[in-house]
């Protein structure tokens, strides 16, 4: 195996010099469906002034050497960072072509289900639910439980506002809000003193 010079060594990604992603690639990749092929002719073999072939990474633009036998089709670098642009743009690609029509939506919806199943057969059963997620289920449930019945409350309130005379929505909404100030009023205000009678003995 042939050693690294020092000019292929400077070309290796440095973890602490930031990333530039090239965010015209990135737009014509997303819009052409993939890694864009009319872009591949900007990626060149450029040789240096030790004959070593280089090339700059379409997608972040780095100088890097391609692997040997593909100096010809490898446009992009191994940077970690790069990578994983290159797969988000990939996923993304993959999911809008799968939600581009009804067919394709349900076909994805159920391997989906079918990888699921096979998980939980795999694992012996139904996996059971850990003990936050169960907890956060039945808040949740609580939650809409409440706010059902308040719906219905105030509903009803409404209604018996709307029977006393009250015909549009307008007269029904303002007599509701007077209503509520009086009773925060109520809530705010002091308790009365009741009086206590003494009874003498016997």
């Amino acid at each position: 195996m042939s050693k690294n010079n020092p000019e292929m060594e400077k070309c290796k990604h440095q973890p602490e010099s930031p990333l530039q992603i090239n965010k015209a690639w990135m737009e014509q990749a997303f819009k052409e469906g993939g890694m864009p092929r009319s872009l591949r002719k900007e990626s060149q073999l450029l040789y240096g002034g030790d004959g070593k072939g280089y090339k700059h990474c379409l997608c972040c633009g780095a100088k890097f050497y391609p692997t040997a036998g593909h100096e010809l089709d490898q446009c992009y670098c191994k940077c970690p960072e790069c990578r994983k642009a290159r797969d988000n743009l990939r996923h993304r690609v993959r999911y809008c072509r799968l939600m581009s029509s009804e067919e394709t939506r349900l076909a994805e919806c159920a391997r989906q289900k079918a990888c699921r199943e096979a998980r939980k057969q795999r694992q012996g059963g139904v996996a059971p639910d850990k003990a936050g997620r169960q907890r956060r289920n039945s808040v949740r449930r609580m939650k809409a439980e409440i706010n059902e019945k308040l719906n219905g409350i105030q509903l009803c309130i409404m209604g018996f506002i709307r029977s006393l005379g009250y015909p549009t929505k307008e007269d029904v909404d303002e007599t509701y809000s007077r209503f509520c100030s009086l009773g925060s009023e109520l809530q705010i205000s002091p308790a009365p003193v009741v009086p206590q009678t003494i009874f003498p003995d016997g």
